[in-house]
């Protein structure tokens, strides 16, 4: 398989402590030249949680922008809102998420990390 490069950064987005919102993973696919990477879907990408606050492993993407249909240049970004799939609640802190992205159709693949912390409702 051929190699995707990914940078993602995480955003708390609607989650905050307490509850089972979705965060937000902002996440830049190009190929080893630097080639965006276009018309990946939701079922191409995987999130789990790794160095967590709490136990929040299991993860859905319920879901998921690619960036480029509302604007060519944005091709190769994807929006990815990832929400927990335990009954665990979000609690304040940082989250390490791994993003795995594997196309079948393109042969290739790709993985990194993203980071985000849940803050208090008085933090932000």
């Amino acid at each position: 398989m051929d190699k995707l490069n990914i940078v993602a950064h995480g955003h708390q987005n609607l989650a905050r402590i307490g509850n089972r919102d979705t965060v937000a993973i902002a996440a830049c696919i190009t190929k080893d030249d630097g080639t965006p990477v276009s018309g990946l879907t939701k079922s191409d990408f995987k999130v789990r949680g790794l160095l967590t606050g709490n136990v929040h492993i299991g993860t859905s993407i319920p879901l998921f922008v690619d960036l480029e249909q509302s604007d060519p240049l944005l091709a190769g970004y994807y929006d990815v809102f990832v929400k927990t799939t335990d009954n665990n609640v979000w609690v304040g802190g940082k989250y390490v998420f791994a993003v795995i992205v594997k196309s079948n159709a393109l042969k290739a693949q790709g993985r990194t990390i993203a980071v985000l912390e849940i803050l208090k409702s008085s933090d932000l």
